[in-house]
């Protein structure tokens, strides 16, 4: 039987298909079986393990030294790309409502469905040798002597190992309240092992590896994202392990994932013109003096009072008299179906005229819808013209997405040099996004470097901290990410201690971005007081950051304020207000509260 290592061989010097359909048979299971547990989603799970392999292909190169530690690659691979979809969708708060759940559990709990939820955070805790010793002997079936010649020992060594990673994986859960017998952990490792393979996607997997060009796939998405999120680990350690205590002073911004990736991002009209970087105005279409301005000036003061409908109609009576700003007003209420239904098919019909009429925000909005849509209206190669129409008007987020296109090889040839010239022309406006996208270059080009360019990493630092002092919030919050998660995605800060300070170091870049006005930034401050994480555990603070946040419409936040009234978590139990916050969640789409509204009692 080919190793591991020798499979990748092959495929990165002869291209093999069988050899990668080889290693597709053979690992598979374990992919597919980690994201199932996570996600609880067959149809997510399928997407996520398609991207996990399709990233595999990517790093094929790199990794053949490390062929050994493959499962571990997976499962980490894995991690990532269930963390990202998770924080796409609802920003952990499946997550959330999981170990809300375990909290409340007995410390001798070995219900199946709390051991589920955890094992895989529990694994990552593991050193790499037990980690590969647990995922090889129970989560891909194999037998003592197979799991030897993967950790280069004997039969018999290969048994005291496994036997010596469950003792270790139930110290790991028992420190989490999840105390289980050894045999009962091996039959539930045993079952997560024999979990069945929907009958397309090693088919699907395999066609996305071996294709050439065609629409983008989910699984192709979390594959750019699985990528990155390693590159940003291999950062984030380094900056901790090299800087200490003067990463508080310098501080080293992670990766930043570009927003309108897989998720739209809609800018609000406010008016005819938007200031940029440091006092720089661009303008968008020059409307003439009777171009209906009036009735678009009337339609924004109805949007500012949120009477959506009336903005509307004042909007309709604008674009009949040809202003853009209208145009481009009505596609908003369309996109995010403010006091419509959504259609997203009238948004990018009113976009494109709005474009047309030569609106600088029109031509954004309709980029990124081309950018991100589903499968019917994603066309990279159209959103890049428009990206470039927009530039040529010195929109400097059109010529950081011009760079992101190029840098990603999306709609046209993938070009380092080109992405890092628009990267620059958009810094010459103080763009702080083109300063931390240019790091992200510097970064990749670390990571896929042999030697591990330290000039290289240098760089990104220098442009990611130059983002911070400009203000980027959302880099704050990435810096916030990068400490809260750390303890889980290197064993090295797995002890109380580190453990703690990590959390400490994600209470003071959460803080920096909710002084910004961050929603997302003041959900993540209430998850650390909720979890003790940091800080002393404190439901009342918890509450107090969650309702700053639901007040600016964060509907994750008005999710676990609906978990908190219907536990008692620090307020008095009330089903009546759980079901109101959880109502309010639903409403702005929370899938997850709606599951919650759906499982309690009517009355």
């Amino acid at each position: 039987m080919l190793t591991d290592a020798e499979l990748l061989g092959s495929f990165v010097r002869d291209r093999s298909e069988d050899a990668f359909k080889t290693l597709l048979d053979r690992h598979l299971k374990l992919v597919y079986g980690a994201a199932l547990r996570q996600v609880n989603d067959p149809g997510i799970a399928e997407d996520i393990a398609q991207g996990v392999f399709m990233a595999l292909a990517r790093k094929a190169p790199s990794l053949q030294g490390r062929a050994a530690t493959l499962p571990v690659w997976l499962l980490t691979a894995t991690r990532f790309a269930v963390y990202n979809t998770l924080r796409n969708r609802m920003v952990r708060a499946q997550y959330e409502q999981k170990a809300a759940v375990m909290k409340t559990q007995s410390a001798t709990s070995t219900d199946s469905n709390v051991l589920r939820s955890i094992i895989d955070e529990a694994l990552n805790r593991l050193t790499p040798p037990d980690r590969t010793a647990i995922a090889a002997y129970y989560l891909e079936n194999r037998n003592l002597r197979e799991v030897g010649d993967i950790l280069t020992v004997s039969e018999d060594a290969a048994q005291k190992r496994v036997s010596r990673a469950l003792d270790r994986l139930r110290e790991v859960l028992a420190r989490r309240g999840i105390v289980c017998p050894a045999d009962a952990l091996e039959a539930s490792l045993h079952q997560y092992g024999a979990v069945a393979i929907p009958p397309m996607l090693l088919t699907a997997i395999f066609n996305g590896v071996f294709s050439h060009g065609g629409i983008p796939t989910a699984g192709s998405v979390i594959a750019q994202h699985i990528l990155k999120r390693l590159l940003l680990k291999k950062v984030a350690i380094i900056a901790l392990s090299t800087m200490a205590v003067a990463a508080v002073a310098a501080p080293v911004a992670p990766v930043v994932y570009r927003a309108a990736l897989g998720n739209s991002s809609v800018i609000y009209p406010v008016r005819a013109s938007t200031t940029v970087g440091s006092g720089t105005t661009v303008n968008s279409a020059a409307q003439p003096a009777d171009s209906g301005n009036n009735d678009y000036q009337l339609g924004m003061q109805a949007f500012n009072k949120q009477d959506y409908q009336q903005a509307m109609v004042w909007f309709q009576k604008a674009a009949a008299l040809d202003n853009s700003d209208a145009m481009d007003g009505i596609g908003v209420l369309y996109q995010d179906g403010l006091g419509v239904s959504h259609d997203s098919h009238q948004a990018m019909t009113w976009y494109q005229k709005g474009a047309e009429a030569g609106n600088i925000n029109s031509m954004m909005h309709l980029a990124m819808m081309y950018d991100s849509g589903g499968k019917k209206t994603r066309d990279y190669e159209r959103a890049f013209i428009w990206y470039q129409k927009a530039a040529a008007l010195g929109n400097p987020q059109a010529m950081c997405e011009l760079g992101f296109h190029y840098e990603n090889g999306m709609g046209i040839p993938q070009d380092n040099q080109q992405a890092e010239y628009w990267y620059q022309k958009a810094i010459a406006i103080d763009h702080s996004t083109a300063m931390v996208s240019i790091g992200d270059i510097h970064a990749v080009a670390y990571g896929m470097s042999h030697n591990r360019n330290k000039q290289a990493l240098e760089q990104a630092m220098v442009w990611y901290q130059k983002a911070a002092a400009l203000d980027n919030y959302q880099a704050m919050i990435n810096m916030g990410d990068i400490y809260q998660n750390l303890p889980a995605f290197d064993a090295e800060y797995d002890t109380a201690g580190a453990e703690q300070q990590t959390y400490q170091q994600a209470m003071v870049w959460y803080r920096k971005a909710a002084a910004l006005g961050s929603a997302r930034a003041m959900f993540s401050i209430g998850m650390l007081y909720q979890y003790g994480d940091g800080v002393p555990q404190d439901y009342t603070h918890a509450m107090v950051w969650y309702q700053k946040a639901a007040v600016l419409g964060d509907s994750n936040a008005m999710y676990s304020i609906g978990l908190f009234y219907y536990n008692g978590y620090g307020v008095v139990q009330d089903n009546a207000k759980a079901r109101e916050w959880l109502e309010k969640a639903s409403q702005s789409g929370n899938q997850f509260a709606q599951a919650k509204l759906a499982s309690m009692p009517t009355k």
